[in-house]
């Protein structure tokens, strides 16, 4: 990774929890064309596996800042460097081509006065109308130097380590660190210069906040004057999935082994699941799901198969596995259960592409239900849910997920032990057999009737 004992630059990241971002960013870093770098990465106490990522992407440079300050952050990272220059990239900020640090390197030691330099950012394919409107109108095409306007974004930057000298970060403030520092240079005659050529990817904006209906009124003059059209998109190959059945023998001896062979073959010929496992309290069913192509890493308790256990105990309990016994950090979990025999081949596969192009942290397969609906409470007592009588193309849309046909959760997720939180889409299941759950033999002799 590094070309010398003393790289020309130090790339400083600072992180809290950036699990969903980290790899990605460090495997845009990893193929640029200029490789005269380091990594150091300042964390303030993630609790996820933030930090297991960046060491599996060879991120050996790891410093840490309990009380956190931005500008501290960076000071702390810039002392454990003697690099000539300082790269600050955000961890949720993904460089948008391989010549992205080069051009930054060049940009500024092309203009000697220039003290620091800062490039575009360019939103995600699913930046919400407010924060994508900050960063078209903020981050233009044309370069500019500028010796008065303080307006300095080091989520994407590169500094004169020699500037920094006498001229540090503020370590008290709590925001805006980066145009106090530019409006201190500038007052020392020094210039700031922005780069349009080194661009990254960033999913929100620099103020996000305001009034939706708005924003996207901006956001559609922007776009019709075709300022810019460079979205970013992420791919689902960027990413890793890994399949887990959850199965308990009580539920498999109802039923034919097909249901569970079936069920791992979706999985396996999945363009985009990698691994597919059985998380399971029996070693027959395990034997079974081994011999149709699935892995079991070991068998869950006993304690995971009581009637109280939710499925969150359960993926939970699994990835600690995945990543205690095997060091394998998967990015999101594809739940699917065998009880769900008619689930279309290509359901899980669309599933993932409409989880990554919404940018959602969880996806459950659902159906829209137009019917009447009641919910009784511990009483017994009856309250409508829906509308009322109205017109179905009237009423209100109320759907009902069933997360054993398909749903998908991110690893961060899981780790926590609630699998629908943050972002969270619903993918509407057209064909109306998969939902057909069978969950003991006479089930299933009704349902072939």
């Amino acid at each position: 990774m590094v070309a010398s004992s003393t790289p020309t630059v130090a790339i400083i990241i600072r992180t809290k929890n950036e699990e969903k971002w980290i790899a990605k960013c460090l495997s845009a870093i990893s193929a640029q064309t200029f490789n005269d770098y380091e990594i150091i990465i300042v964390d303030n106490d993630s609790t996820d596996a933030t930090l297991v990522r960046a060491r599996m992407h060879g991120v050996s440079k790891i410093l840490s800042i309990s009380e956190y300050f931005p500008g501290k952050s960076i000071n702390i990272g810039i002392r454990n460097t003697s690099a000539p220059y300082i790269v600050l990239l955000s961890a949720h900020c993904i460089p948008s081509s391989n010549n992205w640090l080069g051009d930054l390197v060049q940009d500024i030691q092309s203009n000697p006065n220039v003290a620091g330099a800062y490039g575009k950012q360019l939103p995600m394919s699913f930046t919400s109308p407010s924060d994508k409107r900050d960063l078209l109108i903020c981050f233009g095409d044309d370069m500019k130097l500028q010796t008065k306007d303080p307006f300095f974004h080091n989520a994407n930057s590169i500094i004169r380590r020699s500037v920094w000298e006498t001229h540090q970060f503020d370590e008290m403030l709590s925001n805006i660190e980066d145009r106090a520092w530019a409006h201190i240079v500038q007052q020392s005659g020094h210039k700031i210069l922005y780069t349009s050529r080194s661009s990254v990817y960033h999913y929100h904006g620099i103020h996000q906040e305001g009034n939706i209906t708005r924003l996207n009124g901006v956001l559609n003059v922007i776009e019709s004057l075709d300022m810019s059209s460079d979205y970013g998109l992420l791919q689902p190959s960027d990413f890793e999935f890994c399949s887990v059945i959850p199965l308990k023998y009580s539920t498999y001896k109802q039923l034919s082994p097909d249901f569970l062979r079936i069920t791992i073959e979706q999985s396996l010929n999945s363009k985009y699941i990698s691994r597919v496992y059985i998380a399971t309290d029996s070693q027959l069913v395990a034997d079974d799901a081994i011999s149709f192509g699935a892995e079991c890493v070991t068998l869950r308790p006993p304690e995971l198969s009581n009637p109280d256990i939710s499925i969150e105990a359960v993926h939970q309990w699994h990835l600690k596995m995945l990543e205690d016994k095997l060091s394998y950090y998967p990015d999101f979990i594809v739940n699917s259960e065998i009880t769900f025999p008619y689930r279309q081949d290509s359901l899980l596969d669309s599933m993932i592409q409409t989880l990554i192009s919404e940018g959602s942290s969880t996806i459950v397969a659902s159906k829209c239900e137009p019917a009447w609906i009641w919910k009784e409470d511990s009483d017994h007592a009856y309250t409508r849910v829906d509308s009322g009588d109205s017109p179905r193309d009237f009423k209100e849309k109320l759907f009902v997920a069933y997360h054993g046909l398909g749903s998908i959760f991110h690893a961060s997720n899981v780790r926590s032990g609630t699998l629908v939180q943050d972002s969270t889409s619903l993918f509407k299941v057209s064909h109306q057999f998969s939902f057909v759950e069978i969950r003991d033999s006479t089930s299933y002799e009704e349902s072939t009737i």
